[in-house]
C-alpha cells in the first residue's frame, strides 16, 4: 500500500516545493488577484501547481516526514520513501499513469529513461487559506450611468398627466366649505352647569380631625452597608489586570519548545539573518532550521494554541504553526 501520497499532499499545502526524488518536484506558484475586462470579473488570488522533472535530487523532506509521522528514524523513512517510489515508477510502466492523491495524474514518457510528466486536477485546493474566494462580477462606470439614465427616463414615461380645470376645483372647494358649516350649526350645545352646581359637596373639618404628623424621638434612618477588604480588593483588581496584560502580551521565545510561529521559511541561513536584520525593529525574532529550511519565527510554545497566541491580533497574517 503506497502512504506516500498522503505526506505529498500534506507538504505541498506548507510548502512552495515538494521533490519526490528519481521522478521530479512539485511546485506551487502564487497567482494575485487580477481583473479580466474582457468577462468583467475580478478573479481572487489563487495557487495552482507545476511540475519539474529535472529535479530528482532527494532533499530529505518526504523523509523526515514520514519519520515524524510513523515514529521511526531518518534512515528507516528514506528506505520506506525509495520502495514506495519503485512501486509508483512500476505502476506507471505497467499501467501508464499514476494518481497523485487529489493532485494530479504521473505519466511516464519514454521507456529506457523515461521523463515523467503531471498534470494536476483543476479542483485541487492547494491553498486552504484562499477557501471560499470567488469571481465577482462587475460593470465599468459607464454603463451604470447609462442604466441609471434609462431607468430615470422610464418613470418618467409612466407618469400620467390629467387635466383639470381651475373652475372645478374651485366649485368643489365651495361645496366642502358649506358641508362643513353646516356639520357646525347643526350640533346641539347642551349647558350642563347647573347640573355641576347642584353636585358639589361641601367638607368642613373640625379642629380634632386635623393631621398631625408623628414623628419618632430618633427620625434619622442608620443603615449598615459591609464594605470589602480595602487591600483584598485593590489585590484582586491588580491581579486581573496583570493577569489580562499577560495574556495579551504573552511572548514566549524558547528554541527547546516544540511549536513555533514561524512568519518566513528561507532557503538559507544568510537570507534568514538578513530577513531578522530587516524586521529587528518591530520585533524579535529567532531561526529555526528544520528539513533543510531555516524558518524565522516570531514565538514558541509548548502547545499549539500557546505558540498562536501571540498572532491573536493578526499581527502577522501569513504566519503559521510548525510543530518540530
Amino acid at each position: 500500500m503506497i502512504t506516500l501520497t498522503g505526506h505529498i499532499e500534506y507538504l505541498i499545502l506548507r510548502h512552495d516545493c515538494v521533490v519526490i526524488p528519481g521522478i521530479g518536484a512539485l511546485i506551487a506558484h502564487r497567482t494575485p488577484a487580477y481583473i479580466d475586462e474582457e468577462l468583467g470579473c475580478i478573479f481572487p488570488p489563487r495557487r495552482h501547481l507545476s511540475f519539474n522533472p529535472e529535479i530528482v535530487y532527494n532533499d530529505g523532506l518526504l523523509a523526515s516526514s514520514v519519520a515524524r509521522k510513523e515514529n521511526i528514524t531518518y534512515d528507516e523513512a528514506s528506505a520506506i520513501v525509495s520502495e514506495q517510489i519503485r512501486e509508483i515508477q512500476s505502476i506507471i510502466q505497467a499501467q501508464s499513469e499514476f494518481a497523485l492523491g487529489r493532485l494530479g495524474i504521473l505519466t511516464a514518457n519514454g521507456e529506457d529513461k523515461p521523463t515523467y510528466l503531471f498534470e494536476p486536477f483543476e479542483a485541487t485546493n492547494v491553498s486552504p487559506r484562499l477557501t471560499g474566494l470567488a469571481p465577482v462580477g462587475m460593470k465599468a462606470l459607464s454603463e451604470l450611468t447609462a442604466e441609471s439614465t434609462e431607468a430615470e427616463e422610464s418613470k418618467k414615461k409612466e407618469l400620467y398627466y390629467v387635466p383639470v380645470s381651475r373652475n372645478i376645483i374651485q366649485i368643489a372647494a365651495s361645496i366642502i366649505v358649506f358641508l362643513m358649516l353646516g356639520f357646525a350649526l347643526s350640533t346641539p350645545m347642551v349647558d350642563e352647569s347647573s347640573n355641576r352646581a347642584s353636585m358639589a359637596i361641601t367638607i368642613t373639618k373640625s379642629p380634632d380631625d386635623v393631621y398631625t404628623p408623628i414623628f419618632d424621638e430618633n427620625p434619622y434612618i442608620s443603615l449598615n452597608i459591609a464594605y470589602p477588604d480595602q487591600e483584598e480588593a485593590c489585590s484582586s483588581i491588580s491581579g486581573r489586570t496583570a493577569d489580562r496584560a499577560y495574556s495579551d502580551s504573552y511572548k514566549r521565545m524558547n528554541a527547546d519548545d516544540r511549536y513555533f510561529l514561524v512568519v518566513a521559511s528561507l532557503p538559507s541561513k544568510a537570507l534568514a539573518d538578513d530577513y531578522i536584520r530587516r524586521h529587528s525593529e518591530s520585533d524579535s525574532l529567532g531561526v529555526l532550521e528544520v528539513d533543510g529550511r531555516f524558518r524565522v519565527y516570531a514565538s514558541s510554545g509548548a502547545t499549539y494554541s500557546e505558540a498562536n497566541s501571540y498572532n491573536k491580533s493578526g499581527r502577522y497574517p501569513d504566519a503559521w504553526v510548525c510543530k518540530r
